[in-house]
């Protein structure tokens, strides 16, 4: 049975964010919607305040009733920051007096802190969740001040990794972020990992960029199909800036045939990617979460991942193997340890795991309960 909020305290929530999908970028902020709907599917009524950055005027919102959520799309012009920072809030203000939450969610600091101001103007309390993994990488000297206020002036701070959180923690000098995960949503049942597949399938799914490092993945794919004979192919679904130097790099090293370069695809197709392949490999220097690894595990294949700060968080040794970044060497290990081991691993023990820890009921109950003690 679903989770359902029977708490009278809160029953409407604002979402604030700048990453929501749009029609152009239908995967952006995807993890946002997917918490927003497991909150309205608990029984709450939740709006949803987009916020984007554009040279045109904020005006005229457009709404759109989904079956699940309100969703309201604001454009904030792009001028000063000071600017900017009074449209956002003015916007956020608009809708608490309009909507008149219990609680305001915002998510990442960057929308954080009109989301804080307005809150502290309007009386409602806000949470401030946090994914960016700038942080991770270093925030510019003009952000730093932004993200501290926006951490000290919530009342409540989230991250959604320990990593994350402890950076947040530093930053903010708050001791008291809470980490929850993103929503992962898995419609199917366990992927079957019987018998051994000839050939083993690897799969990662991601923006084609230098961070998330598919460089080195196609490097340990020649290590194990050209130095250590192993009958390996490669799906790569994602598109991005590196799409070009990646394909060139395989046929430089005389893989191409082995690597399928599927370019963008929709959500509703990742889970059937992932159906059709064996383990999931991600090769990121940086994460804050990586909510690919997590479907992967949700439907119950084991993963090699990088220690990039977010998977290593719900990676434990009977899901997989985490190994270090920009290792070519490491992550053939890797890869070639969770072959070598095929009879051992269990896809309904590493579903059930990754499903009890990212199932909307389960982030949604936490998610209340954070609300209920503000």
């Amino acid at each position: 049975l679903a989770y359902r909020a029977t708490s009278m305290a809160v029953q409407r929530v604002l979402i604030v964010t700048g990453w929501f999908p749009t029609a152009t970028n239908p995967v952006g902020g995807l993890f946002v919607r997917r918490q927003a709907e497991a909150l309205s599917d608990a029984g709450l009524t939740v709006r949803v305040l987009h916020l984007r950055s554009g040279a045109e005027s904020a005006e005229p919102v457009q709404s759109a009733d989904d079956r699940r959520l309100v969703v309201e799309t604001a454009a904030v012009p792009v001028r000063l920051r000071v600017v900017q920072e009074f449209v956002a809030v003015a916007r956020v203000l608009r809708t608490i007096r309009r909507f008149r939450p219990d609680v305001v969610h915002a998510h990442v600091f960057d929308v954080g802190l009109a989301a804080v101001v307005a809150g502290r103007l309007a009386r409602v309390p806000v949470v401030v969740t946090e994914h960016w993994s700038r942080l991770l990488r270093g925030l510019r000297w003009f952000e730093r001040p932004r993200a501290r206020l926006a951490y000290r002036g919530a009342h409540r701070v989230v991250a959604v990794g320990h990593a994350l959180a402890r950076r947040v923690s530093d930053l903010s000098g708050r001791d008291d972020v809470v980490v929850v995960p993103n929503v992962v949503v898995t419609a199917g049942s366990v992927r079957a990992l019987d018998g051994t597949p000839q050939p083993f399938r690897l799969v990662t799914v991601g923006s084609l960029t230098a961070l998330k490092a598919q460089a080195t993945l196609i490097d340990a794919l020649a290590v194990l199909a050209n130095d250590r004979g192993l009958d390996v192919h490669l799906t790569i679904a994602g598109d991005g800036p590196e799409a070009v130097a990646l394909h060139d790099q395989a046929a430089e090293k005389g893989v191409v045939h082995l690597v399928e370069f599927m370019g963008r695809v929709a959500p509703a197709d990742v889970e059937e990617i992932l159906r059709r392949s064996h383990v999931f490999v991600l090769s990121s220097r940086v994460e804050t979460f990586s909510v690919a690894t997590a479907e992967a595990l949700s439907i119950g294949l084991p993963v090699v991942v990088t220690g990039c700060g977010g998977p290593e968080d719900f990676v434990g040794p009977d899901d997989g193997v985490v190994v270090a970044i920009d290792d070519v060497n490491a992550l053939a290990d890797g890869i070639a340890a969770v072959l070598a081991n095929w009879g051992a691993w269990s896809a309904p023990a590493i579903a059930d795991r990754a499903r009890h820890q990212f199932g909307p009921d389960t982030i949604a109950c936490r998610l209340v309960e954070i609300y209920e003690a503000m």
